[in-house]
């Protein structure tokens, strides 16, 4: 899940109160600036393979618990049954 964290940004409440004040902006005024700036992000991970696509995701969640949940919502039916052991081949 995306969350909004705000603490781990590089500038203080202050600092980001005076841009809003200096630039009258409100909540809508950045969309598209923040989509523009996710859509790059987004496109230099999935150009970057599965191992980063993941990775990034998995920075996203909390867990791996998490992540499996997400991704199980995104693909049903495609994550293999890992409750139980896999089937054992008989030996000839």
């Amino acid at each position: 899940m995306i969350t909004t964290d705000t603490t781990t940004g590089s500038l203080s409440g202050p600092q980001i109160d005076r841009l809003r004040a200096d630039f009258e902006l409100d909540e809508d005024d950045l969309d598209d600036l923040v989509r523009d700036v996710f859509d790059e992000r987004a496109a230099a991970v999935n150009n970057d393979g599965v191992q980063a696509q993941l990775a990034f995701l998995s920075a996203e969640c909390q867990d791996e618990t998490a992540l499996r949940a997400w991704l199980a919502d995104a693909f049903p039916g495609r994550a293999a049954d890992t409750a139980s052991p896999p089937p054992r081949h008989p030996e000839r």
